[in-house]
């Protein structure tokens, strides 16, 4: 009986988690998570009081570093020869993997909340536990690289762009 108590209290957080996350793509409304979050750490010694806290990182601002990686901000942006577009750099593929409509793509692309939609839902098909723990390297590292781009050696100049921009966003 003790198992099923803590399955069901695991798979409670985890939805909850998933829910705050959900919330914060629909309403703008920050959902805050400590930057190493879904890593295993020693237990930090008790800080002095003065010492300030950790810097977190909110899931809006990590889609924020993504953008301005990927287009510098630019909805109109177009790269690799054609293939990827808008803010996020979506390619057609991508668009598909992510539940968008094929035939939407053209169109849709350029909108952002569509591109964050397709995004969730590529990242909740290949890596339901980076999205669920917050795991900004491997979102940004599967964004960029596809299903198995976590594990690319490719994908590590890009993600140190995004953590760059996540630890000094630009001021404008």
């Amino acid at each position: 009986m003790r198992d099923w108590i803590v399955i069901a209290m695991t798979f409670v957080v985890g939805v909850f988690g998933l829910a705050l996350i959900y919330h914060e793509l629909q309403n703008d409304s920050p959902a805050v998570v400590r930057p190493s979050a879904g890593k295993t750490e020693a237990a930090a010694p008790v800080r002095p009081v003065r010492e300030p806290a950790p810097r977190v990182i909110a899931f809006r601002e990590f889609l924020n570093a993504l953008m301005q990686v990927e287009s510098g901000g630019d909805a109109r942006a177009v790269g690799d020869g054609g293939a990827s577009k808008g803010l996020y750099q979506i390619g057609k593929l991508y668009w598909i993997d992510g539940c968008g409509v094929a035939g939407d793509y053209e169109t849709a692309v350029w909108d952002k909340a569509a591109c964050e939609r397709v995004m969730w839902n590529y990242w909740t098909r290949y890596c339901p536990d980076a999205l669920q723990n917050l795991d900004y390297e491997t979102l940004a590292r599967i964004h960029n690289g596809g299903p198995r781009g976590a594990t690319k050696q490719a994908t590590i100049p890009y993600w140190n762009k995004v953590k760059q921009y996540l630890e000094h966003p630009d001021p404008a």
